[in-house]
């Protein structure tokens, strides 16, 4: 990448926003998923037995549908420049 690349690159923080939320939602899953483990499958909810798994997994798919969306939307915006 040229430093061109680099600049433009660097000046497209502001329409990465999807992406900053993107990476948050999987963290988050990845938070939950981990200490769902930790704990032995009580946390978040100690009585919804194997629906617990699905917190975390829900987030790790959602964050990754927002991830993809803010990866296309950046590509678009820098190939407009």
């Amino acid at each position: 990448m040229t430093n061109g690349g680099l600049q433009r690159l660097w000046r497209s923080y502001r329409i990465t926003y999807l992406l900053w939320v993107g990476w948050g939602v999987l963290a988050a899953g990845l938070a939950l998923l981990l200490s769902y483990f930790l704990t032995s499958g009580t946390y978040p909810l100690p009585a919804a037995g194997a629906w617990n798994l699905a917190f975390p997994i829900g987030f790790l798919m959602l964050g990754s549908i927002v991830t993809t969306i803010g990866v296309l939307v950046t590509v678009r915006k820098l190939r407009q420049r």
